[in-house]
């Protein structure tokens, strides 16, 4: 959403990931510049309404990230 109005000059915008390429979705230009400063990664969480109930498939993605993630330090 961002990289349209950020490639016609309306602005700029700080992304948490690099763009596949440097074309936007209405044919403007982007160029990815690197955050010099080392920082900490985002923390990943995992969110549900508590008045609704968890699905086996959601209870089965929720273990999979947090087997995926769980050795992975904050």
């Amino acid at each position: 959403m961002v990289r349209g109005p950020v490639a016609r000059g309306h602005g700029f915008s700080i992304l948490n990931h690099l763009p596949a390429h440097r074309e936007t979705y209405d044919g403007g230009a982007v160029t990815a510049v690197a955050i010099r400063d080392d920082l900490p990664g985002l923390p990943i969480v995992m969110a549900r309404l508590q008045s609704v109930r968890t699905t086996a498939r959601a209870r089965a993605v929720a273990a999979a990230a947090r087997a995926i993630f769980a050795d992975q330090s904050p």
